[in-house]
């Protein structure tokens, strides 16, 4: 470990030795740590400090200054910073204190290079050492060196052992399906282990809308408008009750006034009590808005489909004691999705504004080709505005205006969704699901069955692994059926809605979903215009109007196949 922002400078280090051992003054460092504080009250290192206080009382101190560090642990196993500890070396060896009294060693450190750096510290800056519940024993001598790196080492030791019994604690707590604590989930109450409600709708209808192929980007703006985010962290309370009160807005300064009044009721009340009460009464963070990546992270979670997941090999260990929000075949379905390498990895870089773009199709015979959006002029020369129009992207073969297209199709799906209604929902393939269910079951019976046989001893690296590598082939094939068949019609919601018409009609805003919904009931094709040029045209209608309605040929997609947009996703479902 690098010694905290200050170079050792030889020189200097003797000459405060010097002085300190000339001086009858007193500095002295109390130091209070403790490795877990779950519930952030920070009574282990009051009580630490009250100890301490009362014990370099008997110095006669001249100056004392404190140093603390909560719910930080000091062992090679805690990747924590320990800010107030690199604070306290810096000030030992920049000559602000003589002293450094913790309530055993262990406090300071369970590291053996962090150890050495004491005892340099102690060398080279006459540093002293006192504890309360170790031996007090002088480092500048061979004796008090060989007891410092005994201790230590017994620290060490003792921290490693601990670390294995709790990492042998957790895994047991995972095969048994048991929630091993973390900050509150979402769609859960705090504990983990009861539905919060309103989450949970949440998270269902966006899981079922993602698998259809609505994108995240617009899944943000619908949840934002329903309940806007409700996450909050230490950093973003202690920054909120730091705002000046005359330039915060009205929500800010309600925050503000409720934050210091939870500090001001009781004097042990901390920001994680500040963080929680905000929490469970479900007060939005100011300014605080859904984007994609969070979303597909609350999806993604498998603790939605009541699953425990191994976090080092990330597969699923068994079925969780909490009640589950899907079914693990919807949750599969929409990780499938979710993850597909296909998938728009960047769809904020623009907004759509044309529900054919990248969806109808050239009809020049053997192109095919998609057609994309565009702008063009109205004439040769013309000075009026450019229009949007549809181009074929392949070979530039054909143009039409955007507008006069989108209204056919969308009077063509409306009419079809007043007709048809639920039944252009596909109906899932005849697929015995339970058997499915039931031999997903035993392949991860089996892989754990053979994890226990290989910690064992009864099997070598590689057996173990070849073994494994097979039952994951077969598991993965199971699990993609699955997905496969639990991948829900967009059409849900809509085309089953008590009125389809209104339920269409009310995702005009939403221009993804949109393109998913007629992707999932029509094709649509556009023909050259000399093919329909020479079509008679009825008295009193716009000829050039008329043709181009011509060139719009629109059928009804075959029962249970996905042919429309579906963010980059294109499958069948049957």
């Amino acid at each position: 470990m690098t010694r905290a922002n200050t170079t050792h400078d030889p020189q200097l280090a003797a000459m405060l030795k010097r002085q300190r051992e000339r001086s009858n003054e007193v500095h002295v460092g109390l130091y209070v740590r403790i490795s877990n504080d779950s519930e952030g009250l920070e009574l282990g290192v009051k009580r630490q400090e009250e100890d301490l206080r009362n014990h370099v009382q008997r110095m006669n101190p001249t100056s004392v200054t404190l140093y603390r560090d909560n719910d930080r642990g000091a062992s090679s196993l805690s990747k924590t910073p320990r800010p107030d500890y690199d604070r306290m070396l810096a000030d030992a060896r920049a000559g602000r204190l003589t002293h450094i009294a913790a309530y055993t060693s262990s406090r300071l450190t369970r590291r053996m290079r962090q150890n050495e750096d004491l005892i340099d510290l102690a060398g080279d800056y006459g540093t002293r050492f006192t504890y309360i519940n170790s031996p007090t024993f002088d480092l500048n001598t061979a004796d008090g060196r060989q007891i410092a790196r005994t201790l230590a080492a017994a620290d060490a030791a003792e921290a490693e052992r601990t670390g294995e019994r709790l990492k042998r604690a957790k895994d047991d707590m995972r095969l048994k399906g048991k929630w091993l604590g973390s900050s509150r989930p979402h769609g859960y109450e705090r504990g983990g282990m009861v539905v919060r409600e309103d989450e949970a709708a949440l998270i269902k209808d966006g899981i079922g809308r993602a698998t259809a192929g609505q994108s995240l980007k617009s899944l943000a703006a619908e949840w934002q408008r329903i309940m806007p985010p409700r996450f909050w962290n230490i950093r973003q309370v202690e920054e909120l009750l730091k705002l000046d009160p005359s330039s915060a807005t009205p929500e800010e300064l309600f925050l503000l006034n409720d934050g210091k009044r939870i500090l001001d009721e009781d004097e042990d009340n901390t920001l994680r009590d500040v963080m929680r009460s905000w929490v469970d009464r479900r007060l939005a963070r100011p300014g605080a808005v859904w984007r994609g990546p969070g979303i597909k992270k609350i999806l993604l979670n498998p603790r939605n489909a009541g699953l425990v997941v191994d976090p080092h090999t990330g597969t699923v260990v068994g079925k969780a004691r909490w009640p589950a929000i899907v079914t693990e075949d919807e949750w599969l379905a929409a990780r499938a999705v979710l993850t597909d390498p296909k998938r728009q990895s960047n769809p904020g870089r623009y907004t759509r504004r044309w529900v054919g773009s990248s969806f109808y199709r050239c009809g020049v015979d053997g192109c095919g080709g998609l057609m994309y959006s565009a702008t063009q002029r109205r004439g040769k020369g013309s000075t009026l505005p450019k229009v949007p129009v549809y181009r074929c992207y392949k070979a530039g073969h054909l143009c039409i205006q955007a507008a006069v297209v989108d209204e056919k199709v969308i009077e063509y799906v409306t009419d079809l969704l007043a007709t048809d209604g639920a039944s252009l929902i596909a109906k899932a393939p005849g697929v015995d699901v339970e058997g499915l269910r039931r031999q997903r079951e035993g392949l991860r019976r089996r892989r754990m069955k053979l994890a226990r046989a290989y910690s064992q001893g009864r099997f070598d690296l590689d057996e173990w692994a070849e073994a494994r590598d097979g039952i994951d082939a077969q598991l993965s094939e199971v699990e993609a059926e699955l997905a496969t068949i639990a991948s829900g019609s967009a059409l849900a919601g809509v085309a089953d809605a008590e009125d389809p018409v209104a339920a269409f009609e009310a995702t005009a805003d939403d221009i993804d979903r949109r393109r998913t919904l007629i992707g999932e009931m029509v094709t649509v094709t556009i023909l050259p215009y000399k093919a329909v040029a020479a079509s008679p045209v009825r008295p009193g209608v716009d000829a050039k109007l008329a043709r181009a309605n011509l060139r719009v040929v629109i059928e009804k997609a075959p029962p249970g196949q996905r042919i429309g947009p579906t963010s980059g996703r294109w499958k069948t479902a049957a």
